[in-house]
């Protein structure tokens, strides 16, 4: 016997889990939904338990083997993600160096 609600996510859960499996935080996912970031901490934790998963991963998993998110599409944004995250780790390195020079410059 499972575990978890085996009942359908609503409408509003889907959108937080598209919005998860896209990378975006609960802040970010409140924000974009005119929610605040505690509703969306609670609509992500009923979801997980309705589909019997514990985090984003196993989210992932579930949303592209019910066809709710394209493999493509996934990779896509998990790519620009990364391509952000570098260019944000890049631009605090040389903000180090400037302030390292500075430190090491009479």
């Amino acid at each position: 016997m499972p575990t978890h609600d085996t009942s359908e996510p609503t409408h509003r859960q889907w959108q937080v889990a598209s919005l998860i499996v896209l990378g975006h935080t609960n802040k970010e996912i409140g924000d974009k939904l005119g929610i605040t970031e505690k509703t969306v901490i609670n609509t992500r934790q009923d979801l997980y338990h309705r589909l019997g998963c514990h985090n984003a991963a196993e989210l992932c998993r579930i949303m592209y083997a019910e066809g709710r998110i394209e493999g493509q599409a996934f990779v896509g944004t998990k790519r620009m993600q990364l391509t952000s995250r570098i260019q944000y780790l890049e631009e605090q390195l040389q903000s180090a160096r400037d302030e390292l020079s500075k430190l090491v410059t009479p």
